[in-house]
């Protein structure tokens, strides 16, 4: 793949995500997603870059605002909208919502809903991996709330 064909894919993942997240906030709105369904309408240039800066088998975990996460990280966008359905052949098998996204297959380990709460996951997955010798990466999305939790200065 060309640098030009990589950038296309790029943008089009941006674009994907941005479309995206206001049909899940619709739906939102009509009642047809239950739970909470929390948008990051805006920052889909941050993760399109964070995952695609990813090898294949480096992990991430991430904070509740995960959609456009688990999109750049591969998931289909049936899976994910299925999930935010509750549906069966959504990506958690309907068990997650949307702030529980999940596909281990592709190093996704999904969304929490407990701000901060997945910082000590992360941090487990890592010391996982390096007591394993593997030189694979986590990396750890989160928002500005968790810098103010007792796991972020753990």
């Amino acid at each position: 793949m060309t640098e030009r064909d990589e950038l296309r894919r790029l943008f089009e993942l941006m674009l994907l995500i941005r479309a995206f997240e206001p049909e899940a906030e619709r739906q939102y709105k009509r009642a047809r997603i239950g739970g909470y369904c929390h948008l990051a309408t805006g920052q889909e240039a941050a993760h399109v870059g964070a995952a695609g800066a990813m090898r294949d088998d480096d992990v991430l975990v991430t904070a509740y605002r995960d959609h456009g996460l688990a999109l750049a990280r591969g998931l289909e966008p049936g899976a994910v909208m299925a999930e935010l359905f509750g549906r069966v052949d959504g990506c958690a098998h309907g068990r997650g919502g949307s702030m529980h996204l999940l596909d281990v297959e592709r190093g996704f380990l999904g969304g929490w809903g407990i701000v901060g709460g997945h910082l000590p996951v992360a941090t487990g997955v890592a010391l996982e991996l390096a007591r394993r010798g593997e030189q694979r990466a986590v990396l750890c999305e989160l928002g500005d709330g968790a810098v103010n939790t007792g796991a972020w200065h753990e």
